[in-house]
């Protein structure tokens, strides 16, 4: 039997020290989709840069990701752990600037801050200090909530709580 199945577009914004989170990522929306999205005629489809754009040239990089697929996503899931990102022409990161898309078009964005143990010797301080900077700007505007998580598989678990949280009470899928 044919049924109209609800597509969301989930974007997945990170810095390249996002690695193992991926792929958590990935097997949680998978189990979502075979699970409470199949008993509702809803599937999550992930977006991630490295998967979804193509090269093009004669434009910005990051407007070029726009058009390609960032600007047909519904919400969005951030992680920061040591690494901000690469600046674009408008923003210290291209993290940062799908965030400010995201948030100056209303639309919601899971964020989650890693504070899993890392080697020293691969800690940029730069950069580090750039995920402090923003954690504590947002924090003191008070502009959202955010989780922080010890290791991978605590990741999971308030992944697992705000993807199931999030679509039944943005969209009523239960």
């Amino acid at each position: 039997m044919i049924k109209d199945v609800k597509i969301y577009n989930v974007l997945i914004s990170c810095a390249s020290d996002i690695k193992e989170e991926l792929d958590i990522i990935e097997a949680v929306i998978d189990f979502y989709n075979r699970t409470t999205g199949y008993n509702n005629y809803i599937q999550l489809k992930v977006h991630f840069w490295k998967f979804n754009s193509y090269p093009l040239y004669g434009n910005d990089p990051q407007e070029i990701l726009f058009d390609e697929f960032i600007n047909d996503c519904d919400f969005a899931i951030v992680i920061f752990w040591t690494n901000f990102g690469h600046p674009t022409m408008k923003y210290k990161s291209g993290v940062q600037e799908e965030i400010e898309n995201f948030y100056s078009n209303a639309k919601d964005i899971i964020m989650f801050f890693s504070d899993c143990p890392v080697c020293p010797s691969k800690i940029d301080l730069k950069q580090l200090k750039n995920v402090r900077d923003y954690k504590k700007s947002i924090e003191k505007e008070r502009i959202g909530l955010h989780y922080t998580y010890n290791n991978l598989k605590e990741f999971e678990d308030k992944l697992r709580y705000c993807i199931y949280t999030y679509m039944e009470d943005m969209y009523g899928y239960r």
